[in-house]
């Protein structure tokens, strides 16, 4: 004998059954959004890429650009020009090696892979009109994180503000940070115009009318990079002022896809790159300038000024590098005396670095 089901039993399968059709339905939902903002990315990413192929030809060229500039973003991707040495790398900058893998703000890295702390707000201003989403919380997520979602908005101006607040009363672990890794969508197609950094300490004191750090030097065409802060701070919220400068006829659109805040251990002391740098002649004098372009900063020096302390070791130049030894050493601005063509820099890695350029290197 079957047993029929009286009608509260039909009832509750009714009611599941329709719960499980606005399930099924918020997640088409999700998955349409999703696929229509990758389709967002790449038309951008196209547009952009189509705007400046036209200059990036021209300048970019690596048969046109200067052997003597060390550009460690490509030279890393290619090993055109064979880096050795003890450092840490991401994107288009160099910087003193990793002791140990950094703790982050914003995600526990475990053995069963990444997990979102859920301590944080990301909010978007716009002429003075914040715009909060709990969605937007993924850009702070790990790469590898299943939950992540694609962030990439349209913004009817240019500038805007990008504010990260972290929930104090639900910190997991602490806020220390001393160092910034982001990635955007599309790299080179806006500035950090400035950043603020309000502490823990503040937050406690409801000190919070002046940022506890201004960064004023302006990140200009932001690409992959990690920014090393002056020191650690707990943060209680922080904001990047951004600036978009998208081709002629290619619509604002910014996106990140991670921003990450490290509290990292680092050998500053001992961190270097080896670099040879060839040129297509005999070389006669390497010059004792130098150029050094940061993040946010270009810095023009002599070679002995280039250190992390006065008690170590400034950039070095070698005619011979075999077996992992350096031989013979070039001091600048002396004539060389061997007939050579290539030479090694051995470069002081204790900060983030972009591009290093060797200037005055005459031929005979």
């Amino acid at each position: 004998m079957i047993k029929k089901p009286n009608s509260l039993t039909l009832m509750e399968k009714i009611d599941e059954a329709a719960d499980n059709i606005k399930e099924i339905k918020s997640n088409v939902s999700n998955i349409k959004k999703q696929m229509e903002t990758k389709v967002a990315i790449l038309n951008t990413y196209f547009d952009v890429a189509n705007a400046t192929v036209e200059s990036l030809t021209s300048n970019i060229k690596e048969k046109t650009r200067e052997e003597d500039t060390i550009i460690f973003g490509l030279d890393l991707a290619n090993n055109k020009k064979m880096m050795v040495g003890s450092y840490s790398a991401f994107g288009q900058t160099i910087h003193p090696r990793f002791t140990v893998m950094p703790d982050q703000m914003f995600n526990f890295i475990s053995q069963d892979g990444p997990l979102f702390k859920d301590n944080a707000e990301v909010s978007f201003t716009v002429n003075g009109e914040k715009n909060y989403k709990y969605e937007y919380c993924n850009i702070l997520k790990e790469e590898s994180d299943d939950s992540k979602l694609d962030v990439f908005l349209p913004f009817e101006t240019n500038v805007f503000t990008l504010s990260i607040e972290t929930k104090p009363s639900n910190l997991i672990g602490n806020s220390a940070c001393n160092m910034i890794e982001i990635a955007p969508y599309l790299p080179g197609t806006f500035d950090i115009d400035e950043i603020r950094i309000w502490t823990i300490e503040q937050y406690m004191a409801q000190d919070l009318l002046v940022p506890d750090k201004t960064i004023t030097n302006p990140f200009l065409n932001v690409c992959a990079e990690r920014i090393m802060l002056d020191q650690t701070y707990q943060i209680y919220k922080i904001e990047f002022d951004i600036t978009l400068h998208m081709p002629s006829n290619v619509k604002n659109y910014f996106g990140l896809r991670h921003i990450y805040f490290y509290n990292a251990k680092m050998d500053k002391e001992n961190s270097y790159v080896i670099m040879k740098i060839k040129k297509n002649g005999y070389i006669r004098s390497i010059g004792n300038n130098l150029t050094i372009k940061t993040p946010n900063e270009t810095k023009n020096m002599l070679v002995e000024q280039y250190r992390y302390k006065s008690d170590t070791p400034a950039t070095e130049f070698f005619m011979v590098y075999e077996n992992d030894t350096l031989q013979g050493q070039i001091d600048p601005s002396v004539v060389v005396a061997r007939n050579i063509s290539e030479f090694y820099a051995k470069i002081p890695i204790f900060e983030s670095i972009n591009t290093f350029k060797i200037g005055d290197i005459t031929l005979r």
